[in-house]
């Protein structure tokens, strides 16, 4: 199987790059401080967008101030890498006055802007957020960052290729101020160094008509066959956030595996992608759900239009102890659902095992939660994919 792997990539590689031996280099970020000023002063509006069109949010850096109870923030912009912006999104305000904010962009999308109000009563801020969709690029090696003490700065300097992509907060009513954690990632390409994405991006010749008949065969030939368990790292810590998409865009969810520990009263996640054998021109719509359940309320989800799930991502209440949970799927233009099944539900505190199957793909889940043994119980649809 290594030696097919092997003479697939050469013959590939070969027959698409006759005339071409050196790498295309990583493009790195020109960074921009925006201004020497605060963006606010004490108490006032915060209004803010990078400057330039092909800009996002890479740098932050706040102070607090114990007279007035408040904080003044100052931003620094990078460039994106080529000409990458997409459409934009405007959230609305994510936090009532002295309540938690857990904010992520839409998928594939990266922070632009912040908007804020302050209240005197309340000694505290709402905060709303501005996202641009970064098409051909993939958010990748994404990390929060460390909750700054209260009362002291926050600091999050510039790192090459890196964008604000969430924000985490808790108001604190004795400190009248709040710990902040932010999301950064690192954008690559959509397939970087896979054959799928080499032959999107250039030309057709009659090699490289040739090249795709490989890539096809080679395709058939590395296919996994039947069920496969799941394995893999944990995607999440207990009582951690977590957002977990599929690598590249031809990939989807097609398998998971869960176990619930009754000292954390939580469940981790390992979670299996498998490559459908598409064209970009065959890439969907994205829809993401957004938070569907209250703590200890029930989940009911589907993909919409039979797109497939690629992603998921879950915010967790230590009060509660119970997540809610936030959905991404993608169309796949020319395939329909068929064969679609609900998996049985797990008991309570039980392991949730839904192993990978051949051409199927997650596109559902349910689940209910139960307060005496502070855990859900989980059943997925996956359904096949064929050409419609």
């Amino acid at each position: 199987m290594a030696a097919i792997a092997v003479l697939c990539v050469f013959g590939i590689l070969l027959l698409y790059f006759p005339e071409h031996g050196k790498c295309r280099e990583g493009v790195p970020a020109r960074r921009q401080w925006v201004g020497a000023s605060w963006e606010n002063t004490y108490d006032g509006d915060l209004t803010f967008t990078c400057p330039g069109e092909n800009q996002a949010i890479s740098g932050l850096y706040s102070q607090h101030n114990n007279a007035f109870e408040d904080r003044q923030f100052r931003f620094e912009c990078s460039d994106l890498p080529g000409n990458t912006q997409g459409s934009t999104w405007n959230s609305n305000y994510q936090n009532d006055y002295d309540m938690e904010l857990n904010f992520l962009c839409p998928f594939n999308s990266v922070m632009i802007g912040m908007q804020s109000h302050h209240n005197n009563d309340k000694e505290d801020r709402r905060w709303s957020f501005t996202c641009m969709q970064v098409p051909v690029y993939r958010l990748a090696d994404c990390v929060w960052t460390d909750y700054n003490d209260l009362d002291a700065d926050i600091e999050v300097p510039t790192l090459d290729n890196y964008f604000f992509t969430g924000a985490r907060s808790q108001h604190h009513d004795h400190a009248e101020d709040r710990n902040w954690s932010y999301q950064r990632c690192k954008l690559k390409q959509t397939g970087e160094n896979s054959p799928l994405y080499i032959l999107h991006i250039l030309k057709g010749t009659m090699a490289r008509h040739t090249a795709v008949a490989v890539f096809v065969l080679c395709v058939f030939l590395l296919l996994p066959a039947n069920v496969a368990p799941v394995a893999g790292p944990w995607v999440n810590g207990y009582h951690r956030w977590f957002g977990f998409s599929c690598d590249h865009r031809n990939q989807f969810i097609s398998g998971l595996f869960s176990r619930h520990d009754n000292g954390w009263e939580d469940r981790r996640f390992k979670i299996e992608c498998r490559n459908l054998t598409i064209t970009p021109e065959q890439y969907g719509s994205t829809f993401e759900s957004g938070y569907l359940n209250e703590y200890d309320a029930e989940v009911d989800f589907e993909c919409p239009s039979h797109g497939v799930l690629r992603g998921i991502q879950s915010a967790h209440s230590d009060w509660h102890m119970d997540r809610n949970w936030n959905f991404i799927c993608m169309e796949v233009r020319g395939f329909c659902w068929y064969g679609c099944t609900w998996s049985a539900y797990n008991d309570w505190d039980d392991d949730v095992d839904i192993p990978t199957a051949d051409w199927h793909f997650i596109t559902g889940a349910r689940s209910h939660h139960e307060d005496r043994y502070e855990d859900r119980k989980w059943s997925y649809q996956r359904c096949g994919l064929r050409a419609c």
